[in-house]
């Protein structure tokens, strides 16, 4: 589980300048997250990714600040979940 004070950090550990903003690529979002978690960002509020092309030598997907925090809740809200069928499990 992560708080907003620790993905606040993450974030700021991990994004790189796009014109005039910090963002987190995508596939360093997968790797602090879950590929699954990255995608139900995309599909939770599409303004929360978008991608920065450089010509032919392709483009570079991401996910700001707030595309990044719905892929720790998703992976947070997992987690409790899990964790939960775990202890039902158990009793």
């Amino acid at each position: 589980m992560i708080n907003k004070d620790a993905a606040n950090m993450l974030f700021e550990r991990n994004a790189c300048l796009v014109v005039d903003r910090d963002v987190i690529p995508e596939k360093v979002a997968i790797e602090l997250t879950s590929r699954e978690a990255v995608e139900f960002a995309k599909k939770m509020e599409s303004s929360a990714c978008n991608g920065y092309g450089i010509g032919e030598i392709g483009t570079m997907d991401y996910l700001n600040r707030r595309g990044f925090f719905l892929a720790l809740t998703y992976q947070n809200v997992r987690h409790e979940l899990e964790t939960e069928a775990d202890y039902e499990r158990k009793d």
